[in-house]
């Protein structure tokens, strides 16, 4: 009798043990899993945020330009001013670009003459 129980004692123990040791694999296994998709997903979005801080950086650099193109002469003409911008290849290079614009500050008493001035130049298709 008492061999049969400790055949039960040992079945007993050895599911308990069977278990818990199950139980700390799946546990530490678990927070590997965890571990290792934060890294994945951490590698992920640095790999966005360098790819978007890169084409940002793009476009930061055509502003500058621009503001070299008029910090070299303030009288850019808009003719220079569209060779300049053609020359950039905006479509291609700049997808995000709907639109480079010409806008040159008068005063009110010099208004009229630069309308005209403008309207009758034909530099510019």
């Amino acid at each position: 009798m008492t061999r049969i129980l400790r055949h039960f004692s040992l079945a007993y123990i050895t599911l308990a043990l069977g278990t818990v040791v199950s139980l700390v694999t799946w546990y530490l296994t678990g927070q590997l899993v965890e571990r290792q998709t934060r890294a994945d997903f951490e590698t992920q979005a640095q790999a966005a945020i360098n790819v978007i801080e890169r084409r940002t950086q793009r476009y930061v650099d055509l502003l500058h330009g621009l503001e070299g193109l008029f910090g070299h002469d303030l009288s850019v003409s808009r003719a220079e001013f569209n060779r300049y911008i053609t020359s950039l290849n905006l479509r291609q290079r700049f997808p995000g670009v709907r639109a480079m614009e010409f806008i040159k500050r008068v005063k009110d008493s010099e208004k009229s003459v630069y309308e005209n001035t403008v309207r009758t130049d034909r530099s510019i298709d």
